[in-house]
């Protein structure tokens, strides 16, 4: 089963807090976060990460032994104690949405890059639905349909630095590669 998360970040902070789904939505979250997790991997050659290369669309970079930050673990440690995300209240930045999945066959924790275009405010949202257009009153986010970051095994799989940098701090291992091309 996956468990979903907003990674929201306020000044120097992070934290995650839970998004609760309904039960008829649950099965088809898994089934594209599995998917996602899958393809991210897929027929692609790990390429260990460097800062000196740009990763082609074939290719995804690997850091080893990557710790993930406390404020993470410890909320996936105790998914139940999580806050649960109020799109109508909650301070600082959502920078992701956070899969955990504990499928014994596809053991991962995904990261999603997000930004205020993924919100779904109230007012004018038109849904299409049977032929027609109607009003959704509802604030809400939309879930991306590519995963940006893959944490499996103690490593971290991504193919954007930058996008990967926005969600987990990356800095002080492209200070590292830097520092060791000089």
């Amino acid at each position: 089963m996956i468990n979903l998360f907003a990674l929201i970040k306020n000044n120097d902070e992070m934290g995650l807090q839970r998004i609760p789904l309904k039960a008829n939505v649950q099965q088809e979250i898994n089934n594209a976060f599995i998917d996602q997790s899958i393809k991210m991997l897929a027929e692609k050659e790990e390429i260990i990460y460097s800062g000196d290369y740009k990763a082609s669309s074939d290719e995804v970079y690997s850091i080893e032994n990557y710790e993930l930050p406390n404020e993470i673990t410890l909320a996936l440690e105790n998914i139940l104690d999580a806050e649960i995300f109020d799109i109508n209240d909650y301070e600082g930045k959502i920078s992701a949405i956070v899969s955990k999945s504990d499928d014994a066959e596809n053991d991962f924790i995904g990261f999603q890059s997000f930004d205020t275009r993924r919100v779904i405010n109230r007012g004018l949202s038109l849904w299409f639905s049977n032929d027609v257009y109607g009003r959704y009153n509802e604030r809400g986010i939309s879930i991306p349909a590519k995963m940006d970051v893959l944490f499996k095994d103690n490593k971290i799989y991504f193919q954007s630095f930058v996008l990967a940098n926005r969600i987990l701090n990356l800095r002080f291992i492209y200070e590292s590669s830097y520092t060791r091309g000089c």
